[in-house]
């Protein structure tokens, strides 16, 4: 849908994308947000895909691209919020291996920044160790 998309992202640009939208099934495709690089804008992915509760499998690894660890304020507030169908791991960086909170875990990096991305996201396999001010 937005594959083709590369470069700096910039602020509120996924935004409540799907938010809301209870009807949408099955997987989130991989690449679906491009090949974004750089740092970070504002409220980039908040509440991208909250009230996604049709949502199921897991979230593609680099689903959020290629970002430097840099803070941007609200960047994934709420990002996966109530989306309970989700299973698998939360939100790996490009190289696999490194969860979306490990990667941002700098010390300026403050719950401003996200806010509860994956609150109510109960079947993610690594919910329980996922920091509080990420759920």
């Amino acid at each position: 849908m937005f594959g083709n998309l590369s470069g700096a992202p910039v602020q509120n640009i996924f935004s409540y994308t799907f938010s809301g939208c209870s009807g949408l099934t099955g997987s989130i495709p991989a690449g679906l947000f491009g090949n974004l690089s750089g740092a970070p804008g504002y409220a980039m992915f908040a509440y991208t895909f909250q009230g996604c509760s049709g949502l199921t499998g897991s979230i593609p690894v680099g689903l959020f691209g290629n970002l430097s660890n840099s803070t941007a304020t609200s960047m994934f507030t709420g990002t996966f919020y109530n989306c309970t169908g989700l299973t698998g791991e939360s939100a790996l960086m490009p190289d696999g291996v490194t969860h979306l909170y490990e990667f941002f875990a700098n010390p300026g990096f403050t719950s401003t920044s996200y806010s509860g991305p994956y609150t109510n996201a109960t079947g993610l396999s690594d919910y329980a160790n996922i920091p509080i001010l990420w759920k």
